[in-house]
């Protein structure tokens, strides 16, 4: 994430405008959202000139800071015309989901979940907790991006139930999210197992690795989720290109052609 992205973000944590003494504030005790290459301390002066650089995604009220009226996700802004095709009680409800589904509050341990995710339809976030935990490849990655976001989804046509814990984090049907994690864990699924079968793409590991995954997950993991029907798929595609989240291919302007690699190898050996 850049520093005017994450500006944004705290902007909206917050819910009204602010000073930048605060913003770097933020900045500099919450290092998910940014971090220096050199490891060195926001300064309230830089949030200024950052702020001055981008005047269309920020209003200035003498020292606070704000957001324009309608501003979405901290994505690029947008032409008034194509904002307008927004209606604007989705635009409200896409505000108040990202704060709370960003918010590090409100993320739970994997472990802690299965008897609390609601049987609803929503968009979900998923964190891990140390970096280091992930190759070295992919922790660099995250820790240039200045997050520890890993993935977003939205439970659209199944509930957060079924979809985000039961396909991507329990391995219940077929998971994006599961089969990518383990093949960046460095799994393989069983050889020649997708042999015949009119499917080439959902490759799947044994129960053996199964459990191994889950409980890597249970343990490293964090994920938080919020219940809406409406707007799922812009919501999600805006947080994707905003957020740059380390496992997303699809929609991701910063994915990563060694995620591609280690699923195209997965696929073929599974179907070899």
């Amino acid at each position: 994430m850049k520093l005017h992205e994450a500006i944004v973000e705290v902007i909206k944590q917050y819910g009204r405008p602010i000073r930048a003494a605060e913003i770097a504030y933020a900045l500099n005790h919450e290092m998910i959202l940014y971090r220096k290459r050199d490891g060195s301390k926001i300064k309230s002066n830089q949030i200024s000139a950052r702020v001055n650089k981008y005047p269309d995604w920020f209003v200035k009220n003498g020292p606070f800071i704000g957001l324009p009226h309608g501003s979405l996700v901290g994505a690029r802004p947008r032409s008034k015309t194509s904002v307008k095709t927004i209606p604007e009680y989705l635009q409200k409800s896409m505000e108040v989901a990202v704060k709370e589904l960003l918010d590090i509050k409100n993320f739970h341990l994997v472990g802690d979940i299965d008897q609390i995710v609601p049987d609803r339809s929503g968009i979900y976030a998923i964190r891990i907790k140390n970096t280091g935990e992930l190759p070295d490849t992919f922790s660099e990655a995250l820790n240039k991006r200045g997050h520890n976001l890993t993935y977003i989804g939205i439970a659209l046509k199944k509930s957060l139930q079924e979809r985000m814990l039961g396909n991507e984090l329990r391995a219940r049907g077929h998971g994006t999210f599961f089969r990518s994690l383990g093949a960046v864990l460095g799994y393989l699924p069983p050889k020649g197992s997708l042999k015949g079968k009119s499917n080439q793409n959902n490759y799947t590991f044994s129960e053996e690795d199964k459990r191994k995954i889950i409980c890597w997950i249970n343990k490293n993991l964090l994920v938080s989720w919020v219940c809406m029907d409406d707007g799922l798929e812009r919501l999600e595609k805006a947080l994707i290109v905003s957020q740059q989240p380390l496992l997303n291919i699809q929609g991701n302007p910063c994915k990563l052609a060694e995620l591609t690699e280690l699923r195209k190898k997965c696929r073929l050996f599974a179907i070899d």
